[in-house]
């Protein structure tokens, strides 16, 4: 589950090159892509095709179940509201 952290003075040129607002959001998209994509490796690797809209829909559920924990592990980069 674990993802290696990216030094947060990397994060603006993470932002520049991506074009996104939020490292937050974009990591924890990335990250659930990237267990997505490991199902569909697995897929192709051992059966030799593509997962079925099914399978695509059950591997989404099975991370859903781990959003809040992907969410909080990526909670580092989140930016901090100034204080008034």
């Amino acid at each position: 589950m674990a993802a290696p952290k990216v030094p947060k003075e990397r994060l603006p040129k993470l932002r520049k090159v991506w074009k996104c607002d939020s490292a937050y959001d974009f990591l924890y998209g990335n990250r659930v892509g990237y267990y997505a994509g490991l199902a569909e490796g697995f897929m192709l690797e051992r059966h030799k095709r593509n997962l079925t809209e099914q399978e695509s829909e059950e591997i989404f559920q099975l991370i859903d179940r781990y959003t809040k924990k992907i969410r909080r592990y990526f909670s580092y980069y989140k930016r901090k509201k100034p204080s008034v």
